[in-house]
């Protein structure tokens, strides 16, 4: 499944002062977004490298790989069937236990035990000076690592 970074320009402004803020970030690089991908291939059972500390104190740092085993879903405004949360399995059991017990209500509701659940995040990329307009990136801290030579096997 091939999934976009959602776009959202927010702030008061003409429609054409949004629409050409959102066509100025359609190229951009992943170092230009903060580390988010435009376009992420999500794949079951593929290894994914988080690209940024998400927490520190639980092991979720930059490096961190883990195997995406389950996608949940939700819809956007448009009712369009969105990935909301991925969930990952890492090798070393003790990554992600925080947010496991923070999590709790709904590892039970979505049945699983030893995964580790990763939200989509939310980053201004762009802003438009004097004018109040920023356009937000919504995408996941990772890229597909399947082809990294370094990787243990799991």
């Amino acid at each position: 499944m091939i999934f976009n970074a959602i776009d959202i320009c927010q702030g008061k402004g003409k429609p054409e002062w949004k629409l050409a803020l959102l066509d100025s970030v359609k190229d951009l690089t992943t170092a230009e977004t903060m580390g988010l991908p435009s376009i992420l291939n999500l794949v079951k059972t593929a290894s994914y490298m988080l690209t940024c500390n998400l927490d520190t104190s639980d092991g979720l740092v930059n490096g961190a790989v883990g195997i995406l085993k389950k996608i949940s879903y939700g819809t956007t405004g448009q009712n369009d069937k969105r990935p909301n949360i991925a969930w990952l399995e890492f090798k070393d059991n003790s990554v992600g236990v925080k947010r496991q017990k923070i999590m709790t209500a709904l590892l039970r509701r979505e049945k699983v035990k030893e995964l580790v659940p990763i939200q989509l995040e939310q980053k201004v990329v762009k802003s438009w000076p004097g004018r109040d307009l920023k356009v937000k990136f919504n995408q996941y801290w990772w890229f597909q690592s399947m082809n990294l030579l370094w990787m243990s096997v799991y």
